[in-house]
């Protein structure tokens, strides 16, 4: 008769085990990625001025592109469903007319698939070319366009960083507050002297170099009343001041902001006789 087996048989040791079983299998051997580095966009990024598209070059060199733009040996490639546009490079010379050609080719080729533009190449399409028949006309503030006043505050912003090298974060706050002067008419003929694109002299803001900041000048302020761009609303100033704070915070939250829109007279009234 054969014997049965007790609790004794069997072996709880095996069960015991404090190992798991994902911890028993060899996990898979997987090979990273080597970093990419194009290191001819670092050499062409040293002849280019304009700190946007060094920035861009610097990010090509890592690999970082657009959105169907792509590099692969020397070959800058643009590829949609419809078209391919591609251009390339000489990788191997290291001669600085070679290289700046390559930097504005890099440049051009951004411009022309993606549509991408620095605040300089923007400033300059902006440009209003002044005619020699009128190169010795005293300009005021008052008789430039739009465009001419945006190109004059874009240079002027770059004096201001070479005078005192202003870093980035600095530059930003200048620009800002540059927009608030011209809402709230700190910019006028009193306080600037034109000379062409640029500002000569002015009065209506100063820099601390001890605190590294920026202040306006409330004399120069011009408190005259203007037409504003809707003739049936005015613009009240500590309203303008309050919304130009406002949408400063929003923008250095990336949050859109709306304006809702003004009822005219007209809607009001129909609202009360009904």
């Amino acid at each position: 008769m054969a014997r049965v087996k007790t609790i004794q048989d069997i072996p709880l040791r095996s069960w015991a085990d404090t190992k798991s079983v994902s911890e028993q299998i060899k996990p898979k051997r997987t090979r990273a990625n080597p970093p990419i580095n194009n290191e001819l966009f670092t050499y062409v990024a040293d002849y280019i001025e304009d700190e946007y598209w060094k920035e861009k070059l610097l990010e090509a060199k890592r690999g970082i592109f657009p959105g169907k733009i792509s590099y692969i040996n020397g070959v800058l490639q643009y590829k949609t469903v419809n078209e391919t546009y591609s251009i390339m490079f000489d990788t191997e010379s290291r001669d600085q007319n070679t290289l700046i050609n390559i930097g504005n080719e890099f440049i051009s080729f951004y411009q022309k698939t993606v549509h991408m533009f620095s605040p300089s190449d923007i400033a300059k399409r902006e440009a209003i070319i002044f005619d020699k028949s009128n190169e010795e006309e005293d300009y005021t503030w008052t008789k430039l366009k739009r465009a001419q006043v945006n190109i004059t505050l874009y240079n002027f912003a770059l004096q201001e960083k070479r005078k005192w090298s202003l870093s980035s974060g600095e530059l930003l706050k200048l620009r800002q507050l540059l927009r608030r002067a011209l809402i709230l008419r700190y910019i006028n003929n009193s306080s600037v002297v034109l000379d062409k694109q640029s500002i000569a002299e002015q009065t209506f803001i100063a820099f601390d170099p001890v605190t590294r900041v920026y202040t306006l000048n409330d004399e120069v302020r011009k408190m005259d009343k203007t037409k504003s761009c809707c003739k049936k609303r005015k613009i009240d100033d500590t309203y303008s001041l309050k919304w130009i704070d406002y949408c400063g915070k929003m923008s250095t939250n990336n949050v859109r902001v709306y304006r809702h829109p003004v009822r005219t007279n007209n809607e009001s009234e129909g609202t009360t006789e009904n």
